[in-house]
């Protein structure tokens, strides 16, 4: 089954606004910027727990976000 690629842009990513809820469902890397060369300024392990602060940026294939961790 082929699915239609999700089209993603700043203004409709579908389920993700700022003040909302996120929880990592795997290990992630915090970067010091919205860039895949942006420095590794920590991690966060599976499950913790933020509050979307700001974004969405879209940079190098991917959505970026500004997250507080709990």
């Amino acid at each position: 089954m082929n699915a239609e690629p999700l089209v993603v842009g700043q203004d409709n990513v579908p389920g993700l606004a700022i003040g909302g809820r996120v929880q990592a469902t795997e290990a992630l890397n915090v970067r010091s910027s919205a860039s895949t060369a942006g420095t590794v300024s920590g991690t966060q392990a599976k499950g913790v727990l933020g509050t979307i602060t700001g974004g969405p940026t879209i940079a190098n294939g991917y959505v970026w976000w500004n997250i507080n961790y709990d």
